[in-house]
C-alpha cells in the first residue's frame, strides 16, 4: 500500500515535470518558426502551470487537499454559497463605477491588458522583459504576466481584471487561511469555530477589497503568505524537516519577487519565527536545545539555496533592494511619527475589529500550547508596521501586509468567546457573530448610515463607486490634444497632479481600448525626490495647466507642478514663451487651459529655472539643477 503510494506520487510529480518542460520546448520551437500566436499561449500556459504547480506542491506538502477531502457537504455548500455571494457583490460593485482608472487605479490594470495583448504577438521580448523588469523595475511584470493568458480568455475589462484577481488568488487563500485557523483550533479546541463561518469571516473584512476596488493587485500576494503561516502550524520543531522550510523559503521569495515592499513581511514573519522558537524553548525547557538545533539546522540550507538563487538569477533585484535609497524617494508619503501611523492603522480597522484583535493576543497569551503562536503573530503585526514606517506612511493596499495576521487573531477571540460564553446557544452566537462582522463591512461600502458611533467602531476607510461627471469634457479636452499632437508631432506636458486630472488621465482615457491615447504625452514628475525635474518640460511644445493648481501631496512635495504650473498662471518669466490657446471646464470648476510654445528657452531662463529649483532641493543637484543645465535652449 506505502509503495503503491509512493509511486503514484512520484509518478504524478514527474508527469508534471515532464508536461511543463514540453511546453517549455514546443514554445521555443513556435518562437523560431514564428507562430507567435501559439508560441505565447503555450508560455503564458507554462508560466501559469509552474506557478500553480509550486502552490499546489506547498498546499500538498501541508496536508492541505487532504483536509479539502474531509470538510463535510454542509461546509462545502456553505462555503460554494459564500464564494457564489461575494462574487456578485464584487461585480455589482465594480460594475457601477463610470470613472478613468489612472495611476494605481489603472497602472496595473493597463500594464496586464498589455502584457495580454503582446504575450501573443512578440512572445520572446516579453518573457526577455519580464526577466528584466524583476532586476531593475520597482514594480515588476510577474503578476500581470500571470493574468496574461486568463484576461485573454475572459476579456480586458476593469470587472474581469479584478474578478480574475478575487478567483484565482483572493479566494484560495481564504480557504488556506480557514484552514490555518483549523490547525490551530487543533492546539486548543477551546477556539474551534465551524469552517463556514471562519471563511465567512476572513472575506468580510473591507481592507480585503478595498485594494482591490481601486486596481490594485497586491492581494496576489496574500496566495503566498497564507501559506508561510500554514506551513508553519504544520512543522515539526522536533526534527528534521526540510521540506518544509523548503516551502518557506520557495514562499517568501516568491513574495518579495511578486512585489518589493512585502520584503517587510518577510523580515517581520522570519523575526516572528525567531520569537516563536523563544516562546518554545521558554515553554519546553527539557527540550529546549533540541527544537534550536532543529530550527538552525532546517533553516540553513533552504536560506543559502535561496540567497544563492537570488545573486545568481536576480542580482539587480537584490542589489537594489538591499542599497536603494527608498526613505528619500518615498518621503513625499512619510507624514507624522511611529504613533501617528500606529493610530491611522487603527482607524482603518475600526475599534470593532481592534478589541477583537487585542482580545485575540489576551485569549492567546493566556492559554499555553497558544501563546507561541499569538506572540508569533502579534509580533508579525507589529514588526512588519515598525519596518514600514520607516520608509512611509501604509496605503489602502500596504495593509495587505498585515491582513493575514490581524485575521488569525481576532479568529482566536471570537472562536474562544464561541465556546466559553455560549455553549448550549452556538447558532445564536453564530448567526450574532456573522451579523457584527457583516455590519463592519455594510460600513465601509455605505449599505449602512454613517453615524458617529458608526465612525468609532468601524473602519474609517469607505468605498463608493467612483463616478465622473466630466467625462465628456476630458474626452473634448484629450481629443483636441491628440488632434494638435498628430498635426505636428508637437510634444505634450501636464503640470497638474491631482485625481481630478493629471498626465496619466488624459493618457489612459479610452481604456481597455487604447492604453496610450497621445503618443506624444510625456510622463509628468508627481514626487518631487522620487522624479526629479522633468525635462522633457523643456522640449515640450504643448503645456496643459490646471487653474487652481492641482496636487496630490502637499504643494512642499510636490515643487515640480506648483512652481511650473505659477509661471504660466501669474505671467511668469517661463509662461512668456507660450501662447494661451483655449481652456475646458472639468469637476469641482478646474479650468484646464492650453499653452503652445512660441520661443524657446535661452541660457538666462534656464538658470532662472534652477535658481528656483535650487532653492528647495540643493542636495540634490543630480535630480534639478544638473537637469534643467544639461539641457540645451529649445
Amino acid at each position: 500500500m506505502l509503495k503503491r503510494t509512493l509511486t503514484r506520487s512520484l509518478d504524478s510529480k514527474w508527469l508534471i515535470s515532464c508536461i511543463f518542460f514540453v511546453l517549455i520546448f514546443m514554445s521555443g520551437v513556435f518562437i523560431f518558426n514564428n507562430t507567435p500566436k501559439i508560441s505565447g499561449l503555450l508560455i503564458c500556459s507554462s508560466i501559469l502551470f509552474f506557478y500553480f504547480s509550486i502552490i499546489c506542491w506547498s498546499l500538498e506538502v501541508n496536508g492541505f487537499f487532504a483536509f479539502l477531502k474531509r470538510l463535510n457537504k454542509l461546509d462545502i455548500i456553505c462555503s460554494f454559497f459564500v464564494f457564489i455571494l461575494i462574487t456578485a457583490f464584487v461585480f455589482a460593485e465594480v460594475s457601477r463605477d463610470r470613472f478613468v482608472y489612472f495611476w494605481d487605479f489603472g497602472g496595473y490594470w493597463g500594464v496586464t491588458i498589455e502584457h495580454s495583448r503582446n504575450f501573443f504577438l512578440f512572445p520572446s521580448q516579453m518573457l526577455h522583459s519580464l526577466y528584466i523588469s524583476i532586476n531593475e523595475s520597482e514594480y515588476n511584470n510577474i503578476i500581470p504576466t500571470l493574468l496574461a493568458l486568463p484576461m485573454k480568455i475572459m476579456g480586458e475589462s476593469f470587472v474581469s481584471y479584478v474578478l480574475l484577481i478575487l478567483i484565482m488568488f483572493v479566494f484560495p487563500m481564504a480557504l488556506i487561511l480557514s484552514y490555518c485557523f483549523c490547525k490551530l483550533a487543533k492546539i486548543d479546541e477551546t477556539i474551534k469555530l465551524p469552517f463556514s463561518v471562519i471563511l465567512l469571516i476572513i472575506l468580510s473584512l473591507p481592507m480585503l477589497y478595498l485594494p482591490l476596488f481601486f486596481g490594485y493587485l497586491d492581494g496576489v500576494c496574500l496566495l503566498a503568505i497564507a501559506i508561510l503561516w500554514l506551513t508553519t502550524l504544520e512543522i515539526n520543531w522536533y526534527k528534521l524537516d526540510f521540506k518544509k522550510y523548503f516551502v518557506i523559503a520557495v514562499m517568501l521569495m516568491l513574495l518579495i519577487l511578486q512585489r518589493r515592499y512585502f520584503a517587510f513581511f518577510a523580515v517581520g514573519f522570519v523575526a516572528a519565527m525567531i520569537i516563536f522558537i523563544l516562546f518554545k524553548m521558554i515553554q519546553e525547557k527539557d527540550r529546549r536545545f533540541q527544537i534550536l538545533k532543529y530550527f538552525i539546522i532546517n533553516i540553513s540550507l533552504p536560506a543559502i539555496v535561496s540567497l544563492g538563487v537570488l545573486l545568481v538569477f536576480f542580482k539587480g533585484f537584490l542589489k537594489q533592494s538591499l542599497f536603494g535609497n527608498f526613505s528619500i524617494a518615498y518621503s513625499a508619503y512619510s507624514i507624522g511619527n511611529y504613533t501617528d501611523n500606529f493610530v491611522i492603522t487603527g482607524k482603518s480597522m475600526g475599534l470593532f475589529i481592534c478589541l477583537l484583535l487585542a482580545l485575540g493576543v489576551i485569549i492567546g497569551a493566556t492559554k499555553k500550547e497558544l501563546r507561541p503562536y499569538a506572540a508569533m503573530f502579534f509580533s508579525s503585526f507589529g514588526i512588519t508596521q515598525i519596518l514600514f514606517f520607516r520608509i512611509q506612511n501604509m496605503g489602502i493596499h500596504h495593509r495587505y501586509l498585515l491582513f493575514s495576521q490581524i485575521l488569525l487573531l481576532v479568529l482566536i477571540c471570537t472562536g474562544w468567546f464561541y465556546n466559553r460564553f455560549f455553549p448550549k446557544r452556538r447558532n445564536l452566537y453564530i448567526g450574532a457573530i456573522v451579523l457584527l462582522f457583516l455590519i463592519n463591512s455594510s460600513y465601509s461600502f455605505g449599505f449602512v448610515p454613517i453615524s458617529k458611533i458608526g465612525s468609532i467602531l468601524y473602519s474609517n476607510e469607505s468605498y463608493r463607486p467612483k463616478i465622473r461627471n466630466d467625462i465628456a469634457q476630458l474626452q473634448l479636452l484629450d481629443n483636441d490634444l491628440k488632434a494638435m499632437s498628430d498635426s505636428s508631432g508637437a510634444h505634450i506636458y501636464v503640470v497638474a497632479s491631482s485625481s481630478l486630472l493629471n498626465d496619466d488621465i488624459l493618457r489612459k482615457l479610452y481604456l481597455p481600448d487604447t492604453l496610450n491615447y497621445i503618443l506624444t504625452l510625456d510622463a509628468s514628475s508627481n514626487v518631487d525626490l522620487r522624479d526629479g525635474f522633468p525635462s522633457d518640460f523643456l522640449t515640450a511644445d504643448i503645456v496643459v495647466v490646471a487653474d487652481p493648481i492641482q496636487y496630490h501631496l502637499t504643494p512642499s512635495d510636490q515643487q515640480v507642478v506648483g512652481i511650473l504650473a505659477n509661471e504660466f498662471l501669474n505671467n511668469g518669466i517661463i509662461g512668456d514663451n507660450f501662447d494661451f490657446v483655449k481652456d475646458y471646464t472639468i469637476e469641482q470648476n478646474i479650468k484646464v487651459k492650453i499653452f503652445q510654445k512660441k520661443t524657446p528657452f535661452t541660457k538666462d531662463e534656464l538658470q532662472y529655472l534652477s535658481d528656483k529649483f535650487d532653492y528647495y532641493y540643493s542636495d540634490f543637484p543630480d535630480l534639478f539643477k544638473n537637469r534643467i543645465l544639461s539641457s540645451p535652449p529649445s
